[in-house]
């Protein structure tokens, strides 16, 4: 990234920057695509809710763990982290931000690729920079010209959502940045291949609040579809690290520092349960079908992710497909 932000290093013990392994596995379209002139269904809009975090930071949240957003509020100007996944949602987010301040958008930060964080980035103008990590933005543009080729305007949940009026990032960032927002230190870094193929965290350190997007979800399984939770244990051991007393995640309500050791602490029993049958000669195919979720994780919402969970970790440890 370049121009107004500056380069930032963390202390060497608290860097979090890595190298992405591979690509996520690609989310197949389920449905056939609409007609142009197909009537769409009318799908109201989930309401939006916002919080105030700490003095300069808030999040944005919505029932039943859906994807979050969040934005803080500097002297000059406002950063917004992730747009969420309908333009219509996008909307409400710029309406709550124009009830906390008048203060113009700089930036939209994506903290990774997926379409349930990033599709309402439409909506904001062209002079609102869209920053993503470099290898996300990538796989972000890439999808974005193939769906766009084969989902037109009328596609998708609702009628003002056009993927191909989606943003693709303006700006990248390779490993770590801060950002200025006039007197109040933002810091990007990117955290490589965890949830996603490449994802990223947003620091500000002034108010020890952590934006973490899908490397935590409070209250609920997380969607293991992509990444490394190997990496994303690493990962999380080090953002622990910092002194943090605020966590932002991707779904669900924000919470405390002990997030970050609640997330790490179900990918880790996750995978050593995976391991363990592993190691008793139970085939992958058994593992997934049989493997039981432990009574600590049955109150979490989303539930019916566990067994895709498993799958994915099955994969990672011995298939590896």
């Amino acid at each position: 990234m370049h121009g107004r932000y500056g380069v930032f290093a963390f202390p060497l013990a608290c860097a979090v920057a890595f190298v992405a392994l591979a690509p996520a596995a690609a989310q197949e379209r389920t449905t056939p695509p609409r007609a142009a002139d197909a009537p769409l269904p009318a799908v109201k809009a989930p309401a939006l809710s916002i919080e105030k975090v700490s003095a300069s930071c808030w999040v944005a949240t919505r029932a039943m763990g859906a994807g979050n957003a969040g934005f803080i509020v500097g002297k000059d100007t406002v950063l917004v982290i992730d747009s969420l996944g309908d333009p219509r949602l996008a909307k409400q987010l710029l309406d709550k931000i124009k009830s906390v301040t008048k203060k113009p958008i700089r930036s939209v930060v994506q903290t990774h690729w997926h379409y349930d964080h990033t599709l309402g980035n439409q909506v904001f103008g062209d002079n609102v920079e869209i920053v993503m990590g470099a290898k996300a933005a990538a796989k972000f543009d890439s999808r974005l010209r193939a769906d766009g080729m084969l989902l037109g305007p009328a596609s998708g949940a609702h009628k003002s959502l056009n993927i191909r009026k989606v943003r693709p990032a303006s700006e990248t960032v390779k490993r770590q940045e801060k950002i200025d927002l006039g007197g109040l230190d933002v810091i990007l870094s990117v955290v490589g291949e965890c949830h996603s193929d490449e994802d990223l965290v947003v620091w500000v350190p002034s108010e020890k609040v952590l934006y973490c997007g899908d490397l935590v979800s409070n209250g609920h399984h997380p969607l293991l579809n992509g990444g490394s939770t190997f990496r994303t244990i690493d990962v999380l051991a080090r953002l622990e690290r910092l002194a943090v007393e605020h966590v932002v995640p991707g779904h669900g309500p924000r919470g405390k520092k002990a997030l970050l050791a609640t997330q790490r602490g179900y990918l880790a029993q996750l995978r050593g349960m995976v391991r363990h049958l592993g190691q008793r000669k139970m085939k992958p195919e058994e593992i997934v079908e049989k493997l039981e979720m432990p009574k600590s994780l049955r109150d979490l919402g989303h539930a019916a992710a566990w067994r895709d969970n498993v799958r994915f970790v099955v994969r990672e440890l011995f298939t590896g497909r």
